[in-house]
């Protein structure tokens, strides 16, 4: 079961992050590192302070989406009463989509963009 509901919570992360970043890397800057932000600001490819804003206003709901439907699955579905494993789960549920996210969405998602763009180059 709990396998079944990590999978849940991952494609539920993904849905999330393609909703924000539609098919744009401009409408997600506020997710990379500073040094990044700083960088694209000084190309004048962002406003810098509009993208704090924005990552500002799209962040909080977006953890409190992710926190309430973890709470949700850990309580409800679950049914949970104990501090030890409602901890353990949580901390289950959160490496695992730690993971996920640093393998398939930052890892994979780049290893399919370099090469649609290698194919399209080669196409010319």
């Amino acid at each position: 079961m709990l396998l079944l509901q990590n999978i849940l919570y991952c494609l539920l992360f993904i849905l999330m992050v393609k909703c924000l970043v539609r098919n744009d890397g401009m409408n997600c800057v506020y997710f990379y590192p500073k040094e990044y932000i700083e960088e694209a600001d000084k190309r004048g490819l962002i406003d810098k302070d509009a993208v704090m804003k924005k990552g500002k206003q799209v962040m909080i709901p977006f953890c409190i989406i992710l926190f309430v439907v973890l709470i949700a699955i850990i309580f409800v579905w679950n049914k949970v009463t104990d501090f030890k494993t409602a901890y353990l789960q949580s901390y289950l549920f959160l490496v695992v989509m730690n993971w996920f996210d640093g393998i398939m969405l930052d890892r994979v998602s780049w290893l399919v963009k370099e090469t649609d763009s290698t194919m399209t180059s080669s196409r010319r």
